[in-house]
């Protein structure tokens, strides 16, 4: 143990002096660290907030894709099937861009099962867009197109025979077809069929020949090959976007809610540590 009594004034200097060189080296690699640890936290700061930007926009964006693409199923809207497809195009790629930017690997998990769910849901959209089209976007396109044309055949084979009851039964058919085609519920489709029976039977007792019975039946029979057609790809949609529902409500809303709370915990984290470094710096670095 150093003697500070036994030594001379100048040893003494030399002595205290040493001492305060090496403590001032000391502090100045503690302020280095502090201040590399500080630029690091900084930058993950940086990268942060635009990870943030991406998660938020996608909280978004993906609602408003799911959203055009029921319009475009419901209301059959092209427009928003066009819509749809710039929206998953984009939400694609950003889902892409934040798997290979994003180092938190509980919100990179979640990350992964947005990106699924997604994938999911965008396989049954482009067939469920792909069948609205085929059904027909509007009442002069698709399967509704060739209905229409079948049923006002139908019509102008009825204004020739003039027969009362055969046009009421028709009426009935063409209610029967609003109804589905407003509610699209599949007990429609048996109450059509059902009248197609009782048009059959009404026009096999009328008082016609059998060339115009023919005509007639002919006409009926395309028209209701037709909307049987129509109706059964529309079923088939529906049963298709009720898959999409699904994903969208369980699977998607679970991943954007889990990378938002991973990635909020975090942030959380960054921020923390961030106050330990600036907590942790020397008094007098300030001064």
């Amino acid at each position: 143990m150093l003697n500070l009594k036994k030594m001379s004034i100048m040893q003494r200097m030399w002595v205290l002096g040493s001492i305060a060189i090496l403590g001032l080296l000391a502090s100045g690699v503690t302020h280095q660290v502090m201040v590399t640890n500080l630029q690091a936290i900084s930058q993950q700061d940086v990268v942060a907030g635009n990870q943030m930007e991406i998660i938020d926009g996608l909280a978004a964006t993906i609602p408003e894709e799911y959203a055009a693409l029921q319009k475009a199923i419901y209301r059959q809207s092209q427009k928003d099937g066009d819509i749809y497809k710039k929206l998953t195009r984009s939400n694609d790629e950003e889902i892409a861009h934040l798997l290979e930017e994003i180092h938190d690997k509980d919100t990179l998990e979640w990350a992964r099962k947005t990106q699924d769910a997604m994938k999911r849901m965008d396989q049954e959209a482009f067939n469920l867009l792909a069948m609205r089209e085929k059904i027909g976007w509007n009442e002069k396109l698709g399967l509704r197109g060739k209905m229409r044309d079948s049923v006002h055949a139908a019509e102008r084979q009825l204004d020739v025979v003039k027969r009362d009851d055969l046009k009421v039964s028709m009426l009935m058919m063409r209610r029967h077809e609003k109804d589905f085609m407003l509610r699209m519920h599949s007990k429609y489709i048996d109450q059509q069929k059902k009248e197609m029976a009782h048009f059959d039977a009404l026009l096999a007792a009328a008082n016609l020949s059998n060339a115009m019975k023919n005509n007639v039946s002919q006409a009926m029979h395309s028209y209701m090959d037709d909307f049987l057609t129509y109706a059964s790809l529309t079923v088939e949609m529906l049963n298709a976007n009720n898959r999409v529902k699904k994903v969208y409500a369980t699977d998607m809303d679970a991943a954007l809610g889990g990378m938002d709370e991973t990635f909020s915990k975090h942030i959380t984290a960054l921020d923390a540590d961030y106050e330990d470094i600036m907590a942790g710096m020397p008094l007098y670095y300030w001064s």
